[in-house]
């Protein structure tokens, strides 16, 4: 029941990535639909370190709206903008595909 589902994909992300190519590499870029949450403060990297002031998010997108042959890969940059702020995330994990679905954990970064 994918069209269930529909409503909750209402922010629009662009996502931009490098993959390897022959023996060389080649530039992706897309924009989506996509479902997108915030899942409050990044963890530090190391128990010594102290709070994290950067946002991590969980961004989910339809595979059959992801036009790349590759998949989404950790190290792509993904930004949107809401409530009039800009975003700007690095994927830190990509999920299996469950389903129809792509789902990537970001963190904020500068």
């Amino acid at each position: 029941m994918p069209n269930a589902f529909a409503p909750f994909f209402d922010e629009t992300i662009v996502v931009e990535g490098v993959r390897k190519h022959g023996s060389g590499t080649r530039s992706v870029r897309g924009s989506f639909k996509a479902c997108v949450f915030d899942s409050g403060f990044a963890d530090p990297f190391a128990e010594a370190d102290a709070e994290s002031n950067a946002r991590a998010f969980s961004v989910s997108v339809r595979a059959g709206d992801w036009l790349d042959r590759t998949p989404p890969q950790t190290g792509d940059r993904i930004s949107f903008d809401k409530q009039g702020l800009s975003f700007k995330l690095a994927v830190s994990r990509v999920e299996s595909l469950f389903g129809d679905t792509w789902t990537l954990t970001a963190k904020e970064v500068a």
